[in-house]
């Protein structure tokens, strides 16, 4: 996965989820992101709510956005 990062490729895929989610009337998503991943879900407008927790050994922290 790293040579796919910082190519734009996220956040594309990322923005016609949105799209797709608002044309099925959807108003709110959240999903478990790594604490690693989470600035670049925050830079694409999520937020990160509730507490981090562990998921196979990695901390994870549950993201959400309002569409």
């Amino acid at each position: 996965m790293a040579s796919h990062q910082k190519r734009g490729f996220g956040g594309t895929l990322i923005r016609a989820f949105e799209q797709e989610a608002r044309r099925r009337h959807m108003r709110h998503f959240w999903f478990d992101a790594r604490k690693t991943a989470a600035r670049f879900y925050q830079r694409l407008g999520f937020e990160g709510y509730g507490d981090e927790f562990q998921k196979n050994d990695r901390a994870y922290i549950r993201m959400q956005k309002i569409l």
